[in-house]
């Protein structure tokens, strides 16, 4: 799922032509000349200038006003929402670790009915129905925390989404720092965490696979 936001992003921002977003830059024209392909996206040059023109596959700017209207509409979500169920450890040699999250994703295809709704700009999921059982994990640093309230005009397995603030408070154990014992620091932080957060992992599996 991950990988699929990733390349979605990338290929907007080539489209859309949207700085710092592009893989259409001044270098990569530069390359596709050395490289004497791609004569249709080198670099345009008048005398002792060049520029960068747009490409044939970039947005003009009507086109741009027309999909970002589309966008906007909320026919189009980004938004996935599920239960975390386990915590995977990875832990590579010379102690580095990864932590990744294993989630049970709720569809939140907007184009099928059945699994999301918005009622007075309250977004509610139904958590009976799934998608991407073959891709669950993601990266710890991908997520944000959110609560589910029972929607009570719904029926049962309709959870209204309630976004969260994060305080940015962390319970970190001091250690004497003469011990250089990483292990013992990633094992510390993680039980620190799921002590601090026991009532959101209550029902999560915590594991360690080295890798």
């Amino acid at each position: 799922m991950h990988v699929e936001k990733n390349v979605f992003e990338t290929l907007m921002g080539t489209i859309l032509d949207i700085e710092g977003k592009t893989k259409n830059t001044i270098k990569a024209r530069l390359d596709l000349e050395r490289m004497g392909i791609r004569r249709g996206l080198w670099m345009n040059r008048d005398s002792d200038k060049a520029r960068r023109d747009l490409a044939f596959f970039s947005m003009k700017p009507n086109d741009k006003k027309d999909f970002l209207k589309f966008v906007s509409s909320g026919k189009l979500r980004n938004d996935f929402y599920g239960k975390l169920t386990t915590v995977v450890q990875l832990l590579y040699k010379d102690q580095y670790q990864v932590i990744m999250f294993k989630y049970r994703w709720f569809d939140t295809n907007s184009n099928r009915q059945g699994n999301v709704k918005i009622d007075h700009g309250l977004l509610s999921v139904n958590i009976n129905i799934t998608w991407y059982d073959d891709d669950p994990y993601i990266l710890a640093n991908m997520t944000k925390q959110i609560m589910y309230l029972d929607d009570p005009k719904a029926e049962s397995g309709w959870k209204v989404v309630q976004q969260m603030d994060q305080r940015n408070v962390y319970a970190i154990p001091e250690l004497d720092p003469t011990e250089n014992d990483f292990d013992n620091v990633a094992d510390q932080r993680l039980e620190s965490s799921m002590e601090n957060d026991a009532e959101t992992l209550r029902d999560t599996n915590v594991i360690q696979e080295p890798f």
